[in-house]
């Protein structure tokens, strides 16, 4: 299992229109990545860069990213804002985005994966691919973490996968729009199995297999999911990713 070289994933020619904030973004990758990955598969477009500030729109979640280290240089940028949600990078950039009418939704800790495969967990696991006609019923009633209508894309995209034990479904884990791992729940009946391991694991996996660098946003506040990131092996960003609406 080898760690990906940085200097080299940041080579790619995407990048070519963000040369000179190379160096910022890199010291935090973890925070960075998801402004990254969206520039590097085409669904971010650059709006600003300079040496140390990053904005992208990010058509995946229709929202403004922005990272920098200057409260000028955002309350600047905020003017370009034309959607209802942003993120940006830590709790004094929050601020100047509230200055603009946007509040806090989510307070989050970046965590990527930068390895070339998984952890072994041990043994062969049941992971299938979740249908719409027979499992959007499952996660309507389980779900709520996101507008039913990014449920039901994201089920018909394939874009969901489900762990069965003895042919039974004991949790599932997807994808959200701007590319972070998420939607993962387990079944209240099945927890404390190592389950949730498992799924993240093997999502980390398909992430991996289409080429993309697996990443999850993590409430500050919890711990628990903090330290599955950690045994499975995933980096967490120094700074946040805090999520704001209009």
């Amino acid at each position: 299992m080898n760690r990906i070289d940085i200097d080299k994933y940041m080579s790619d020619e995407a990048f070519d229109l963000i040369d000179e904030c190379r160096e910022y973004l890199k010291g935090d990758i973890a925070a960075n990545i998801s402004l990254l990955e969206a520039i590097r598969l085409g669904f971010g477009t650059v709006v600003y860069s300079d040496e140390n500030t990053l904005m992208i729109r990010n058509s995946g979640a229709e929202s403004y990213m922005i990272t920098t280290s200057s409260a000028d240089k955002c309350r600047e940028l905020m003017k370009k804002v034309d959607t209802d949600y942003i993120t940006v990078n830590n709790y004094e950039m929050a601020k100047v985005a509230g200055e603009f009418g946007y509040v806090v939704d989510d307070n989050c800790k970046q965590v990527v994966y930068l390895y070339d495969e998984t952890f072994d967990l041990g043994h062969d696991h049941d992971i299938r691919t979740l249908g719409y006609d027979e499992y959007y019923p499952l996660l309507k009633e389980t779900y709520h973490g996101l507008p039913d209508e990014a449920v039901v894309a994201h089920l018909k995209a394939g874009e969901v996968i489900g762990l069965f034990v003895d042919g039974t479904i004991v949790g599932y884990i997807g994808e959200h729009s701007e590319g972070s791992i998420g939607m993962l729940y387990v079944l209240p009946e099945h927890r404390m199995h190592g389950y949730a391991m498992i799924l993240e694991n093997a999502m980390t996996e398909k992430k991996l297999r289409e080429g993309k660098i697996p990443f999850a946003q993590i409430i500050e506040t919890n711990a628990a999911s903090l330290a599955l990131q950690k045994r499975l092996g995933y980096e967490i960003s120094k700074e946040f990713v805090l999520w704001m609406h209009n």
